[in-house]
């Protein structure tokens, strides 16, 4: 893959992680969970105490099923929230921003002994030893593409 399709790749996607929890958070972007509840449910946390079965009545569910999901499934579901994954695609939507490719003009290239001319990360900018700019992809667009499944193998740095 070239920079532009890994790119293209990446933005699409985070575009279809924030669809999917823009979805999934539309009546709530918070989930919780509690012992006494037995699932996950949704909305703000403003009772003392979310064991309490007249606060949990008061909000709406999320998941729940005769013995599921299984305590360590609803704080699963819970702790990775729609307001959360909107967090991470936030993030990791800069990170893309900040290390963009780009390639050397062939006319002022002052690493003669470079080898390449790239792409190169814009972000990451020239090593400190003076040995000439970052290949791109960097290391942070490669753990980008680690995260949301692609192989960094199948791109060409």
């Amino acid at each position: 893959m070239n920079a532009a399709e890994v790119l293209a790749r990446l933005t699409a996607v985070l575009d279809e992680d924030e669809r999917i929890a823009l979805g999934g958070g539309e009546r709530s972007p918070n989930w919780w969970t509690s012992k006494n509840f037995g699932g996950v449910g949704g909305g703000r946390v403003v009772h003392p105490d979310p064991d309490d079965p007249e606060w949990i009545t008061s909000r709406h569910t999320i998941v729940y099923g005769e013995g599921y999901p299984l305590e360590p499934e609803a704080e699963h579901i819970a702790r990775f929230d729609p307001a959360r994954v909107l967090r991470q695609v936030a993030r990791d939507r800069k990170v893309l921003a900040r290390h963009q490719p780009y390639e050397l003009d062939p006319s002022i290239i002052p690493f003669g002994g470079i080898g390449s001319r790239g792409p190169f990360c814009i972000g990451c900018g020239h090593r400190g030893n003076g040995v000439g700019p970052l290949p791109w992809p960097c290391v942070e667009i490669r753990e980008l593409i680690e995260v949301y499944g692609e192989k960094t193998a199948e791109v060409k740095a």
